[in-house]
């Protein structure tokens, strides 16, 4: 996946000026929140195009899906040399799209 890293979530959080450091209480606005969250998805959205062509691109590397759950990467450092490429959800993207759904659903409540 030439020209993609995963550490764009660390830009982004330079970008709109929120830690990540678990140790201190962050405090952003909530058009930094939202800010934040539309470009992480929109980057998601073009890592995910990436990941297609790229698997499109290698049929023949051995690898494998495992989908979320609590523990998922616990399997992760117990599988990684059995594969050479090992594929799970983006967390943090879930998390966004699960308070988009609850976000909606208060909208359409109300």
């Amino acid at each position: 996946m030439s020209g993609y890293t995963s550490d764009f979530i660390f830009a982004l959080s330079e970008k709109y000026k929120i830690s990540l450091d678990p140790t201190k209480h962050a405090e952003f606005s909530d058009e930094q929140y939202y800010g934040f969250c539309d470009e992480y998805i929109s980057q998601c959205e073009n890592r995910d195009r990436t990941l297609k062509q790229h698997l499109i691109d290698t049929p023949n590397l051995f690898r494998t899906f495992l989908p979320w759950r609590e523990y998922v990467f616990d399997t992760v450092l117990q599988t990684q040399w059995y594969y050479d490429e090992l594929i799970i959800y983006d967390p943090v993207y879930l998390k966004f799209k699960i308070l988009d759904q609850v976000t909606l659903s208060v909208i359409n409540v109300v």
